[in-house]
């Protein structure tokens, strides 16, 4: 009797154990979110059959959802389930903070500007001459933001940054790169690094998420931010090219008081690739046949805008 229950212990033992839905935000199961709504992301590998409260979640083929919610003042409970378990998340909600925009601020920076930038690069006759900074956003400790399917954000701009350091020296660019591998960087240090090597032309790479108050929204493509005028040119070359070549829905191009934009000493911008946190922009990110058609479609659009300077 005791050799058949052994037996049968070890039969279960060895059976897989069915895992519930992969939830990667909210980020515990008992959190304060003070907006009106937020989002359920996470991926459903097992059954692809999701509720939460009841309501149907929509998965998407690679089992990535994103999937809204309303927020009630007070704790807010909601059971996830995929048919075989289930988990509870509990969201307390209070005060939504307001924010005040000073409507002076870019006004106040963008007096910094370098004047004397295009000047210069007009001047340059030949692509080795050319000193460009690529900064893979976030690294080490700092992930950015984790999509569906659990990827980081950190190791999706390094990959992209790689491909577009590959690309611009194959085209006799000077290329300098903030970091090569999953370390750590200042936001500080990786404008003193650009300034350090003369740098002409500053590209940050990153991946997009929402903040918990646009969760109802449906949003995903390509953005491209800059902070001083000099810069705005290029950075609208970069998205057309990005939404031409990768297909990626051209979001806009947007100004914004960002650390490493901060860089008078270069034309400076920071391109949102694609959303990470959108199931189908994820998907994409993730692939390397995509990484290179964007790391390619980034140097196009750098260069269309160097051609018509």
């Amino acid at each position: 009797m005791q050799k058949i229950f052994l037996i049968l212990s070890l039969f279960f033992l060895l059976i897989p154990r069915v895992n519930a839905a992969t939830i990667v935000y909210p980020k515990s199961q008992n959190v304060t979110i003070n907006s009106a709504c937020t989002f359920f992301i996470g991926n459903e590998d097992v059954t692809k059959i999701l509720t939460i409260n009841g309501e149907k979640v929509d998965v998407y083929k690679t089992g990535a959802f994103k999937h809204s919610v309303n927020l009630e003042y007070g704790e807010n409970v909601f059971e996830i389930d995929n048919g075989i378990e289930m988990q509870i998340y509990k969201i307390n909600r209070g005060e939504t903070p307001v924010y005040k925009p000073d409507t002076n601020e870019f006004a106040k920076l963008t007096e910094n500007e370098n004047k004397t930038l295009l000047n210069e690069l007009k001047g340059i006759k030949s692509n080795s001459e050319i000193n460009i900074t690529i900064d893979a956003g976030h690294g080490g400790k700092e992930y950015g933001a984790i999509g569906c399917l659990c990827e980081k954000e950190k190791d999706i701009n390094l990959q992209i940054a790689k491909k577009l350091k590959m690309y611009l020296e194959d085209a006799g660019y000077s290329v300098f790169m903030t970091r090569e591998n999953d370390s750590y960087i200042g936001l500080r240090d990786r404008v003193d690094f650009s300034n350090k090597n003369n740098t002409h032309i500053f590209i940050s790479i990153h991946a997009n998420a929402l903040p918990d108050s646009r969760a109802k929204s449906k949003i995903n493509g390509s953005e491209v931010y800059y902070l001083y005028p000099q810069s705005k040119a290029m950075a609208q070359s970069i998205l057309n090219s990005l939404s031409k070549y990768t297909g990626l829905t051209a979001r806009g191009v947007y100004q914004r008081n960002f650390a490493v934009v901060r860089n008078p000493n270069a034309i400076s911008v920071l391109v949102e690739v694609g959303y990470i946190i959108d199931p189908e922009d994820e998907e994409k990110l993730i692939n390397s046949d995509f990484q290179n058609t964007a790391a390619k479609a980034i140097m196009q659009g750098m260069e269309n805008y160097l051609n018509g300077i």
